[in-house]
């Protein structure tokens, strides 16, 4: 059976209440960004499309995101 799964992962927070210039998202746990552990777990569901929201200023996430084949596209 084809897996008709789309994962949407939002990640156009600019995390100002951590109160750093990093993109919430870039902040990281064990070593590792944090968007990395929700595509790294996204995955394990063998979805046929993962699609990421960023926000346009926080456009230097993409470079992280080729990696794991996902389509990025800007929140405005």
């Amino acid at each position: 059976m084809a897996n008709n799964l789309h994962i949407l992962i939002l990640a156009a927070g600019k995390g100002t209440r951590m109160k750093s210039e990093t993109p919430k998202v870039m902040h990281t746990l064990g070593g590792t960004p944090m968007i990395d552990h929700v595509i790294i777990k996204a995955k394990l569901l063998k979805p046929f499309k993962i699609s990421i929201m960023i926000n346009k200023s926080l456009s230097g996430i993409k470079k992280n995101i080729p990696i794991y084949k996902c389509f990025c596209r800007n929140l405005n």
